[in-house]
Parts: structure tokens; C-alpha cells; sequence
């Protein structure tokens, strides 16, 4: 839904910034979306599998909302 909106665009994530985190780079709302599932399957908190099925249903999922917002804009 991101890229859909605001496009395939860098962006830096600054959320981190008040416990002490430098802000993160990312080149794309995709790249840090992998890296997020990455990190928990790493962290052992989902199965490789998991987290790729997740990956599949939340693309489907943005694109749904994507194509609805798409729809109903002027």
C-alpha cells in the first residue's frame, strides 16, 4: 500500500531515535519488508516458511487495498 502511494521511494525509518537507535535507510517499503521477516525468522520467532507465506498474503492484501484506493480516487 506504501509503494502504492508514495512509490518505490528510499525512505529512512526514524522510529527508533527516542530509545537510543540510529535511524535506518532502506531503499524501498519492499527492502525493509524483507528485512523485517528476515530478522524474526533469524530471531527464531517465525519459520522460514511462515514468514514466507506471511510476505505472499500481505502482498496480496496491499494490492487489494491498493487497487481499492486506486478505484476510488478522483
Amino acid at each position: 500500500v506504501l509503494t502504492a502511494v508514495l512509490g518505490a521511494t528510499p525512505f529512512e525509518d526514524r522510529t527508533g531515535l527516542a530509545i537510543g537507535h540510529a535511524p535506518r535507510r532502506f531503499p524501498s517499503f519492499e527492502a525493509a519488508a524483507e528485512e523485517a521477516g528476515r530478522s524474526r525468522v533469524l530471531a527464531g520467532v517465525h519459520f522460514p516458511a511462515g514468514n514466507a507465506a506471511g510476505r505472499e498474503l500481505g502482498r496480496c492484501v496491499g494490492e487489494a487495498v491498493a487497487a481499492r484506493l486506486q478505484a476510488a480516487a478522483p
